[in-house]
């Protein structure tokens, strides 16, 4: 397993209020799973990972204070900074590479994380990296197993899609520093407002971004079913 020559800095994205979520007064990262916040087990799987040097937690501005005393609590030393997220996704990331620019080196890499993915797991983010270390970007993502269909606009259907080659895309999504800061700074507005991820920003410089193994339980909590999925595969690992 190829190890980076720079060192890998984590953006963790969890700004988003989780509306879908219904928690109303605080962000969905704070509710509670396996009796500990979503977020810890998020930062606990990335501090477990040797190769991440250090992290930087982007939350809502609402959410500052709770960030800092989960920081303090539970001992997260490699949570260097905390940065107030934007609207979307993507202005999160611009945020946290803004707070980043005097301290990142171009050979340096960049992982970006979703706050509400608690269940990756330290071999997952490391096959990730060492894949980004010889390629420039990698992104975990599974084979999508479901069949797929298009539709119109009132649920009428189109076509089944073929799936093969088709993949799910997860993150970690980990590229060199360069790399990512290009494809931010090379973005127009209208392209940021509408990339769901990270690699299709790169994609958009004509990179190639590779594809590491994900896992099926690498699971984004969108709903309070998603959380109690999440309940159970954490107990099912303890056994």
């Amino acid at each position: 397993m190829k190890k980076p020559k720079g060192r890998v800095i984590a953006i963790v994205a969890s700004a988003g209020g989780g509306r879908r979520f219904g928690e109303g007064s605080r962000d969905k990262v704070f509710a509670s799973l396996n009796g500990k916040p979503l977020l810890y087990h998020t930062l606990k799987n990335l501090t477990a990972s040797a190769k991440v040097k250090y992290i930087v937690l982007v939350v809502s501005g609402r959410s500052i204070d709770s960030a800092r005393s989960l920081i303090d609590r539970f001992g997260f030393d490699k949570v260097k900074y905390i940065v107030t997220g934007g609207k979307r996704r993507t202005d999160s990331v611009f945020n946290a590479l803004g707070a980043l620019k005097d301290v990142i080196k171009r050979e340096d890499f960049i992982l970006v994380h979703d706050g509400a993915r608690p269940l990756a797991a330290p071999g997952l983010i490391d096959r990730t990296i060492a894949l980004a270390a010889v390629s420039g970007a990698a992104i975990a993502a599974i084979p999508v197993t479901s069949t797929i269909k298009r539709a119109d606009g009132r649920g009428r259907v189109i076509s089944t899609v073929d799936r093969k080659g088709l993949w799910e895309i997860q993150t970690p999504q980990v590229f060199r520093a360069g790399i990512l800061s290009a494809a931010y700074g090379n973005g127009k507005r209208h392209l940021l407002n509408r990339a769901t991820d990270d690699a299709s920003l790169v994609e958009g410089l004509g990179r190639t971004v590779r594809i590491s193994p994900g896992d099926s339980t690498n699971i984004k909590i969108t709903t309070k079913s998603d959380l109690k999925l999440a309940e159970a595969l954490i107990k099912g690992r303890a056994k």
